[in-house]
């Protein structure tokens, strides 16, 4: 498929490090060459890496979370395979093919203010890849994993699975932000914004959010609707660790099927494109993860994390999806 690099044993193999008596997660996963081979492998999960920050450098976001899905691959394949969770039904698919298009979208970018619109042409661009891809892998019975990049993306999750199901989504959001800002051009900040417009998103909970950086406007638009709510950080602070996560739980429950995004921006001190100082701490969303049902989920989205080397951003997001995953061995 253009556009699209597949992932396959050898390259897996460079990642993997062997040792006598274990079995890594990679050296059981199944790897494909094409999305037609789906419909012949027996597995329930697809991972999908998009390794941009386009998007969020549109939305005057700092850059780095493109590195993301290199350091998710190199901790996740190295997962043990145990009791707890099996690689058995999981595919590593790939990646989108982003070189290029970072490459032509850093060219047409000479000023900070070009950031605002110039950029958006190639979020656009990802919008209508990431979509057809995502489309193809719901068409194929399958749950898409898509990790790194913008939260921009998630607009492309929502069109994708909307237009294989033939119904807009409902989603349960762990954020920071809404990401409903204007409909002026594309960026990370209004990937919401734009499903609700075109049709592809229903029901909406943003759990997380921070009071302090949603502007009014996105407040006036949440009070004009039942179909959007929010749980505010600070309701959480009093909160046990058991009361979070029932909380967490509750919310997910009254949405049926539906979507999961989980911007890192909500973890306290993690890096991302907007470091959030009183988010939810690691071990809280790690156990928020591990109750997430499984059997209502419709795609999985982990983004905004920036990878580097003085924090292990892939090794958390790699703990994080083995969260959701191990109900699927237990």
């Amino acid at each position: 498929m253009d556009h699209f690099d597949f992932f396959g044993q050898e390259e897996a193999a460079a990642h993997i490090k062997a040792r006598s008596g274990e079995t890594k997660l990679g050296e059981r996963l199944s790897y494909i060459s094409d999305f037609h081979q789906l419909d012949q492998v027996s597995v329930r999960y697809v991972l999908i890496g998009v390794p941009e920050d386009i998007g969020v450098q549109a939305n005057h976001g700092k850059p780095g979370a493109a590195e993301l899905w290199e350091e998710f691959l190199s901790a996740f394949l190295n997962l043990q395979e145990n009791r707890y969770l099996s690689g058995e039904n999981v595919v590593i698919a790939g990646k989108l093919s982003m070189e290029r298009l970072i490459e032509q979208a850093r060219e047409s970018v000479q000023t900070f203010e070009d950031q605002l619109g110039r950029l958006s042409v190639f979020v656009e661009t990802l919008d209508d890849w990431l979509s057809r891809i995502i489309q193809k892998v719901k068409e194929a019975g399958k749950i898409p994993i898509v990790i790194g990049g913008g939260h921009n993306n998630a607009f492309g999750m929502m069109k994708g699975v909307s237009l294989a199901q033939s119904r807009p989504v409902n989603v349960f959001n762990l954020d920071a932000h809404t990401d409903l800002r204007w409909l002026d051009h594309r960026h990370s900040g209004n990937g919401f914004s734009y499903a609700i417009d075109q049709g592809f998103l229903e029901s909406y909970t943003i759990f997380g959010l921070d009071k302090a950086y949603t502007p009014e406007y996105i407040y006036e638009h949440i009070d004009g609707t039942d179909l959007i709510s929010c749980v505010f950080t600070d309701e959480l602070y009093p909160l046990s660790n058991q009361d979070i996560i029932n909380k967490a739980s509750a919310e997910m429950s009254k949405l049926g099927a539906f979507g999961l995004e989980i911007d890192m921006d909500c973890v306290q001190g993690q890096p991302a494109s907007a470091l959030n100082p009183l988010g939810l701490l690691p071990q809280q969303l790690y156990a928020i993860l591990g109750k997430v049902p499984t059997d209502q989920i419709e795609y999985v989205h982990c983004c905004e994390a920036m990878g580097r080397q003085d924090f292990p951003s892939g090794k958390l997001v790699a703990n994080l999806i083995f969260s959701i995953l191990q109900t699927e061995s237990t």
